[in-house]
């Protein structure tokens, strides 16, 4: 499975992964991990910091973020816990 471009990637052990960040910090977080795990990560951010290595969040991001969880086997989530929480909550027992 590799949804580049639009979704996850599939790293070497077989799982679908994404990472999102919200801020420019988180952004440059996202893409040191992404460069050190030497997989083609897609890294979803908010439009008005996304550029050519990134994805622009399109709507809600607490619906990207749902939307992520449950087409992904790893989310790599790099803002404030609360609101993966709360973007999770309606979908965890989906």
């Amino acid at each position: 499975m590799s949804f580049v471009g639009g979704k996850a990637v599939m790293l070497d052990n077989g799982e679908s992964c994404a990472i999102v960040a919200l801020t420019s910090q988180g952004k440059k977080t996202a893409l040191k991990l992404k460069k050190g795990l030497k997989e083609d990560i897609p890294i979803y951010v908010l439009s008005k910091i996304s550029d050519e290595q990134t994805i622009a969040i399109e709507g809600l991001v607490t619906q990207m973020i749902a939307r992520l969880f449950k087409e992904v086997d790893v989310l790599i989530c790099i803002m404030a816990t609360g609101i993966v929480i709360r973007s999770i909550a309606p979908v965890v027992f989906d």
